[in-house]
């Protein structure tokens, strides 16, 4: 479902969320994947037993993904600053701008982190 200009807010117990083109995402899932087309200006994900797909991200502001147990995977950004940090697990960033004036957080306790660019 594309909601292009939609601020998304969505507070999920258990399952699937699937969100086309949407301009702020701000998720909270317990159990459940989560998959997104593309994310236009900002974000706030946290997903707690689940995986989370990002097929763009173009934020324009700070943004925060958090996923307990799960694997986070963004196949494209925008020129940004990826701070990464994974517990237990791998994480692969490409493209990564130390310099950006924009930061996505990015905390995994379990799982893999992958940014493809």
């Amino acid at each position: 479902m594309d909601l292009e200009n939609a601020i998304v807010n969505i507070d999920c117990d258990a399952g699937d969320i699937e969100l086309g083109k949407i301009k702020d995402a701000n998720i909270k899932c317990a159990a459940g994947n989560v998959e997104i087309k593309e994310i236009t200006n900002k974000c706030n994900i946290e997903v707690n037993c689940g995986n989370l797909e990002i097929d763009t991200i173009s934020i324009n502001a700070d943004s925060r993904i958090e996923a307990n147990l799960g694997n986070v995977e963004i196949e494209k950004t925008n020129d940004i600053y990826i701070e990464a940090e994974v517990n237990l697990g791998s994480k692969k960033i490409n493209k990564n701008n130390t310099n950006a004036e924009v930061t996505l957080k990015i905390e995994c306790d379990c799982g893999n982190v992958e940014v493809n660019n």
